[in-house]
């Protein structure tokens, strides 16, 4: 399915290189594993077991550039997804990371923010789950678009907002 050189997002791990498949012995059995270096994690390596369905299926293609706008102007025009419950909202959001819906990662940043920005108008922080959620879902759109895109991880707010405003 997937080979040397191909760039996939890995779950919660981000944007990962498939560097090799490999067959190791980490479990008393040799398995072929496909050996995964995350694209900001250096010196990390990760092994998935090519027979492992479920883990394998948490590995996607990262979109083109062409995906990644038009995701940006679906994402614009979609309803917020907000859970009024910290907890139910902690839950749901956990579950959309995991996931790795970029659509959906996209609403609940989205929806993050504006909170965020509702919070500080009337002199409060924001949760500190929802603030470690942001971060979590930030990182893992601005790693992929930042790759895809060829510009720094940094860059990604700048790129959304100017695709927005294009449209």
């Amino acid at each position: 399915m997937y080979k040397i050189n191909d760039t996939v997002l890995y779950g919660k791990y981000g944007v990962c290189k498939i560097d090799n498949i490999a067959a190791e012995n980490f479990t008393g059995k040799n398995m072929e594993y496909y050996c995964l270096k995350p694209a900001y994690s250096e010196g990390t390596v990760i092994y998935v077991p090519r027979e492992n369905d479920r883990l394998v299926s948490k590995m996607k293609k990262v979109l083109s550039k062409e995906e990644i706008d038009e995701l940006i102007f679906k994402t614009k025009n979609t309803e917020l997804i907000w859970y009024a419950d910290e907890k139910v909202r902690k839950d749901k959001y956990n579950a959309i990371l995991s996931e790795g819906d970029r659509g959906k990662i996209l609403q609940l940043i989205n929806a993050l923010y504006i909170n965020k920005t509702e919070r500080e108008a009337i002199g409060k922080k924001m949760y500190a789950c929802d603030e470690k959620i942001m971060k979590e879902a930030e990182r893992l759109i601005h790693e992929e678009f930042a790759v895809v895109l060829n510009i720094k991880p940094d860059e990604v707010v700048d790129y959304i907002v100017n695709k927005i405003e294009e449209d």
